[in-house]
């Protein structure tokens, strides 16, 4: 899903908010998987079959690290977000069908 380009309603507004703040948290743990887990920075050079099993073995050695107490890698999140234009440049080649859903959600959860 991607932010919309031109808001022209309130619950397109709401939507892009929402997006920018999730986006944020999302690349946020990204960042800390990839500064606990090298691997995770680079290309992965493993058989592909093999890369979902390295993920979520990440995913859980992480989450036991955390609920064990071991340092985390608090950096500092970057809160500023390319702005929504930036990602309209590839709406050509975007599925009509994802617009009307994302339209729908914006109107669904964001709306009156």
């Amino acid at each position: 899903m991607t932010p919309f380009g031109n808001v022209s309603t309130e619950a397109q507004k709401r939507y892009n908010k929402a997006h920018k703040k999730s986006r944020v948290i999302i690349e946020n743990a990204f960042g800390r998987w990839k500064r606990r887990f090298h691997i995770l920075h680079s290309e992965i050079r493993i058989n592909l079959k093999n890369v979902p099993t390295l993920i979520i073995a990440a995913a859980v050695l992480h989450n036991i690290a955390l609920n064990r107490g071991l340092p985390d890698f608090d950096d500092e999140i970057e809160e500023d977000q390319p702005p929504a234009d930036q990602f309209n440049q590839c709406a050509a080649f975007a599925n009509l069908d994802s617009f009307a859903l994302r339209n729908n959600i914006a109107q669904s959860y964001f709306g009156n």
